[in-house]
């Protein structure tokens, strides 16, 4: 099978690096890549979101599906497009309505009886200045855009002046503006792959998406993930993401045993729940390695130095955030690494993914130094 993936994250090649080990695969492309899949996949220079472009390079490689991973805005329709032109898609319209289009999200938790913290959304801030006393008399709260999920539209506030700053910039991108109530639990990232007979789920993380403990602390789009998250049972889930989500990804994969592609081909003939999914009985830890400034002002161009004296069997750096000037690699965005470690325990698995995180260099670089450290009692699972 020969699979195109849309994206340039360490989610994406997170997914390539588990493609390129399939028995079955017999080529992976990419639209762009990064530099950490060109030893996996073909890069092919697409625009992430040119339907035209991306359908012209289906036919010429003969592409036999395409695996859009990407949740960029711009992308929204890119599904529909490409499957009214003929390609074979795995990704879907419905799973990003859900997360990108809150309007959706409510109407849809509503209608089916699904438990939400209390919501508001806004559409002028003179209305969400007149409640602002009323929607922080309970507690914190969370801001965020209706349509855009990126870590520079998510705000965890406390005072009005705190309040009316985060929706000035969502107002000002020209989002309406969703204030949510701020609930404690643990986020937890399911992932199914579904298809018209069913779905296959894949082991639940815990992520941490803030920037230190404090609960006040600033909210990113994810720093660390340990899989399987050992406060998850089958009963019991705080919060679901309606995605395939950065880091998770990166901390499932190495957890799969499974032939990918034979994933995928179950998905494409509708009999994913005839498939039995395969998996280690390890335990995962992913950790973030940041840009300084991140989440909402990342210092970028920064040049990337890594070491290749640190290897072993049980960790994989994965990259995101990062171009090439020349020759050298530099820094893109906010997340450009993330390192995943492996083994029976958490505490064995985090010191592979904090030794692997240690190979890579960069002005500013950072990382929470936790991912994991709770549970440093050797679970068995």
């Amino acid at each position: 099978m020969k699979v195109l993936i849309l994206g340039s994250g360490a989610k994406e090649h997170a997914i390539v690096w588990k493609l390129a080990q399939s028995r079955r695969t017999t080529g992976v492309y990419v639209n762009t890549g990064n530099d950490g899949m060109q030893a996996f996949a073909h890069p092919l220079s697409l625009p992430l979101c040119d339907a035209e472009a991306i359908y012209r390079a289906y036919l010429k490689y003969e592409i036999d599906v395409i695996f859009i991973a990407t949740e960029t805005p711009k992308c929204f329709d890119l599904v529909d497009q490409l499957q009214n032109m003929g390609a074979t898609i795995i990704g879907t319209p419905l799973s990003s309505l859900v997360f990108n289009d809150k309007h959706f999200l409510l109407d849809f938790a509503e209608r089916h009886n699904i438990p939400m913290p209390e919501t508001h959304v806004y559409t002028d801030i003179e209305a969400l200045e007149a409640d602002a006393d009323k929607l922080l008399a309970k507690s914190s709260c969370i801001l965020k855009s209706c349509y855009e999920m990126s870590s520079s539209m998510l705000h965890s506030v406390s005072d009005k002046k705190e309040l009316m700053h985060g929706a000035e910039q969502i107002f000002g991108g020209h989002n309406d503006v969703i204030v949510q109530e701020s609930i404690s639990g643990v986020p937890v990232t399911l992932t199914a792959f579904v298809d018209h007979s069913g779905y296959l789920l894949f082991p639940a993380c815990s992520e941490y998406s803030r920037v230190d403990t404090k609960s006040e602390a600033r909210i990113t789009g994810g720093l660390g993930a340990i899989a399987p998250s050992p406060y998850v049972n089958p009963i019991v889930l705080d919060r679901i993401i309606a995605r395939l989500n950065d880091p998770a990804t990166q901390a499932i994969m190495p957890l799969v045993k499974s032939d990918f592609v034979d994933i995928l081909a179950a998905m494409l003939e509708d009999k994913v729940d005839e498939h039995q999914l395969s998996l280690s009985r390890d335990m995962a830890v992913s950790v973030v390695v940041a840009s300084k400034g991140y989440p909402h002002a990342p210092e970028l161009a920064k040049p990337v130095e890594l070491s290749f004296d640190y290897a072993d069997d049980n960790s994989v750096l994965f990259y995101g955030a990062v171009a090439k000037e020349g020759a050298h690699s530099i820094t893109s965005g906010g997340r450009p690494f993330t390192a995943t470690g492996w083994a029976r325990t958490i505490a064995e698995a985090n010191n592979y993914a904090y030794k692997r995180s240690a190979s890579v260099a960069f002005e500013g670089a950072w990382s929470r130094q936790d991912i994991g450290t709770e549970f440093f009692e050797d679970i068995d699972v």
